[in-house]
């Protein structure tokens, strides 16, 4: 009896668990008919992000510091088109750019953290990187001060 109760409470934990998952909702198929199984999730095209390195190094440490500071600047709201914003600490600047022509743009701290994951699993922990998210027209970066050639072409966000 006790091992019965013990696998229904399981079942219970396990299906309050997945009702803090995201809801995807069903795609009608030819005719309008719903396929249960398909998910707009399933069916979204993967994006197209490209990753660049540098090859800088970066102090680790003062990256960490100008992300924060790059993600608190993003909870502001949206940025003008064609434009970049960085913070600089240490030897590292951290920074977003729109390429887009026509929209503004937002940032968050989690696209700062999933772009700096990216990075460092394909160039190294402590070597700088470019991001770019062709969808979104929108790159972030981690690279040493002397790159001067971060978001090039784009103004200054504010000038």
């Amino acid at each position: 009896m006790k091992f019965t109760i013990l696998i229904i409470l399981g079942l219970a934990s396990l299906t309050s668990a997945l009702n803090i998952l995201p809801a995807v909702r069903s795609v009608p198929l030819n005719g309008g008919e719903t396929n249960p199984t398909l998910t707009e999730r399933q069916d979204a095209p993967a994006p197209n992000i490209t990753i660049t390195c540098t090859n800088r190094s970066i102090d680790i440490v003062d990256q960490q510091v100008a992300a924060t500071k790059l993600g608190n600047w993003c909870s502001d709201g949206a940025f003008p088109y064609l434009a970049k914003h960085g913070f600089i600490v240490g030897g590292t600047r951290v920074y977003v750019c729109n390429w887009s022509m026509w929209n503004d743009a937002t940032c968050s701290f989690d696209e700062i953290v999933r772009a700096q994951n990216a990075i460092a699993s394909k160039c190294g922990l402590n070597r700088g990187g470019t991001w770019y998210r062709d969808d979104w027209e929108k790159s972030y970066g981690f690279d040493a001060v002397d790159d001067w050639q971060w978001c090039l072409g784009l103004a200054e966000e504010g000038e």
